[in-house]
């Protein structure tokens, strides 16, 4: 038996607004994850195989356009996670300046220390 092409993560919801944050005002596309999917979906996503693609099949209980709510759906969590992954990109490549930065400040310190006399 092959294993499937994807990896699936399952989110049960009752209906698109428990996806979303409710504090945030902006629209459907641009809106941030609820704190709770996020952390439910990247738990999920930690726990399986890195290398092989994932598949997030969101279930709704109510919708009353299931179409709309799909694209809505998919456009929100590929710019939510989008947006993650170049934020934490910046953030990683900030850190690797600064602990280069700190290397060489610890080079240059060794180098002018002087050598005990043995």
């Amino acid at each position: 038996m092959s294993e499937p092409a994807y990896q699936l993560i399952e989110v049960k919801v009752q209906n698109l607004q428990q996806i979303f944050n409710s504090i945030d005002p902006s629209p459907f596309h641009e809106r941030d994850l609820d704190p709770e999917a996020e952390e439910f979906i990247v738990s999920w996503a930690q726990e399986h195989n890195l290398k092989r693609p994932f598949k997030l099949v969101v279930h709704l209980g109510q919708t009353p356009d299931r179409a709309e709510a799909e694209r809505i759906l998919q456009g929100a969590i590929r710019n939510y996670f989008n947006y993650r992954y170049e934020f934490n990109q910046r953030e990683l490549k900030q850190l690797l300046r600064y602990g280069w930065t700190s290397l060489l400040i610890a080079f240059g310190f060794l180098a002018a220390c002087p050598l005990p006399a043995c």
